[in-house]
């Protein structure tokens, strides 16, 4: 290469010079290119059906939303949940002749970033249960001694009826006698001392082992509730020997509240139990989670209603609200902790069998509330077709009705009813629209070229601010796009498409500006 060209390399040209360079090399007749495709936008989901939640249920949601500052949806979540928590172990739901007596527990699974207070809207909507347990442990721990001295009396017992027909040496029982021995232990073994079940409620990350023997021996109808769920996720549960069989668990106790463990002589079985889940998480987690083909094809998570949102933070402002009452002194949430005592309080019926888990009171949907199921049923059906909304999410959507018909239940039971009207199953159905749309928005997210979306989401951020963008300025950027390797290539992408021009080369010949041109992903 000569002098004179070297002169000429990008590496040398002076910054005055460039445009004119590159202009000169266009040739006149230069054809305008076509408008670039589309950016795709990030899908959100519609605004939560609040109201359809109904009385203190809709006014605890608002309230834990407002005073926590956290998505409405997930505020929502966590008092549908304890909802389904402190209602199924009294109650089924019959779906008219389409179905016998079903459970009404629910899975939640809640997505949001790391410091967007989970954990603090769980902690409010988790407290009247919590309270109730710690009760529980202290009758528990009483129980527990009665009992324990009525055992060691009870053991003496049996043991002075087996010594008093002990032979003589030499001699041996006569048969009388021991039909007498033996209907003697048979009578005491009826009054062999019963110990309380342990009344711990809820579990955070359980193996199949452990989710199963909290069912038998503790309370029959639990919660699985876990505000960072990567410890759930990334436990013992779900390595890669043991997942399939907690996959399986959880999702027979969901259908039936049965399930059966193997051993190695024998097959221990429970019934009657119930089990309600919430699963709070980070997108990462998410993302991992909600592609696991394995979770989605054996129907584990086509059984959780989920919800995923925005970061509020940098929105999260205290200056405009009231100082001088918290969240525990709000009367819409002292009100929900009252009726979930109150709830909580309405004992369980359990069977003669412990092997037979509780004794429920069975509510149907009949009359006009099963006409508005149907409709509901048939409503969705119709989206499931390959050309429908709902065909790309049909394992969720299989299961939306019945999850109507559950919610609608629970509606039914926090309300005092005895009967499920056709105002439960229409507000249902806005619950489980909801849901629908927002994990179709996840899906089509998750489907979506990912940098594509952020692309688009770059522009509008350098349109909002003035429509240029230096390399000096990539620390003002959102912190997902902060990083200049990031930056970076998501503006070339842009450059690439059309969506903006290189206004400025450093004197390496590095793009170091950018400018936002008419047209693109805000004018589609």
């Amino acid at each position: 290469m000569g002098a004179n060209q070297a002169k000429s390399s990008p590496q040398n040209i002076g910054e005055s010079q460039r445009g004119a360079v590159m202009s000169q090399a266009l040739p006149m007749n230069v054809v305008p290119l076509p408008k670039p495709d589309p950016l795709p936008e990030r899908e959100i989901a519609p605004a939560y059906p609040v109201d359809a939640l109904g009385g203190w249920l809709s006014d605890a949601a608002l309230a834990i939303a407002e005073h926590v500052q956290l998505p409405l949806s997930v505020a929502a979540q966590t008092v549908l949940s304890v909802a389904s928590l402190v209602t199924q172990g009294h109650i089924t739901v019959k779906r008219g002749h389409y179905s016998g007596h079903d459970p009404v527990s629910l899975y939640f699974m809640s997505i949001l970033e790391s410091g967007d207070r989970k954990s603090s809207a769980d902690k409010i909507a988790l407290k009247p249960v919590r309270d109730f347990e710690q009760k529980q442990r202290e009758l528990f721990r009483e129980s527990r001694k009665r009992f324990e001295s009525e055992q060691v009396a009870w053991d003496l017992r049996r043991k002075s009826i087996e010594d008093s027909f002990k032979p003589k040496k030499q001699e041996q029982i006569s048969e009388a006698k021991q039909q007498e021995l033996a209907q003697l232990l048979t009578d005491h073994e009826t009054k062999r001392p019963v110990s309380m079940n342990d009344p711990s409620m809820l579990m955070s990350e359980p193996t199949a082992e452990g989710i199963f023997w909290h069912l038998k021996n503790c309370s029959y109808s639990s919660g699985l509730f876990n505000d960072e769920a990567v410890g759930f996720f990334g436990g013992h549960g779900m390595t890669q020997e043991a997942r399939g069989r907690t996959i399986s668990l959880i999702c027979k106790i969901w259908d039936s509240g049965a399930a059966d463990k193997s051993r190695a002589q024998f097959k221990e079985h429970i019934s009657g139990r119930r089990l309600t889940a919430h699963l709070m998480m980070q997108p990462v987690i998410a993302a991992d989670v909600l592609g696991d083909p394995l979770l989605r094809d054996q129907g584990f998570l086509p059984r959780f209603l989920v919800v995923a949102e925005p970061s509020m933070a940098g929105t999260r402002f205290i200056s405009n609200r009231g100082g001088d009452q918290g969240a525990y002194s709000d009367p819409r949430i002292t009100r929900y902790f009252t009726q979930v005592e109150r709830l909580l309080n309405d004992q369980l019926q359990p069977a003669d069998s412990a092997d037979e888990g509780l004794i429920f009171h069975h509510l149907e949907l009949e009359g006009e509330a099963l006409d508005a199921w149907r409709l509901l049923h048939d409503g969705i059906e119709s989206e499931l077709h390959p050309e429908g909304r709902y065909y790309g999410i049909k394992g969720f959507g299989s299961k939306a009705a019945e999850q109507a018909a559950r919610i609608a239940a629970i509606l039914s039971r926090v309300e005092g009813r005895d009967t499920i009207d056709p105002g439960h199953v229409q507000r249902a159905g806005k619950l489980v629209a909801y849901y629908l749309e927002s994990m179709l928005a996840q899906t089509n997210n998750a489907a979506e070229d990912q940098e594509r979306i952020e692309a688009r989401e770059l522009l509008e951020w350098i349109r909002r601010n003035g429509g240029t963008i230096t390399s000096a300025e990539f620390k003002r950027l959102p912190m997902a796009y902060r990083s200049a390797k990031k930056a970076r290539a998501l503006l070339e992408e842009l450059d690439a498409e059309g969506y903006i021009e290189v206004s400025d080369f450093g004197r390496n010949g590095r793009s170091r500006a950018w400018k936002a041109l008419a047209g693109g992903a805000g004018d589609d």
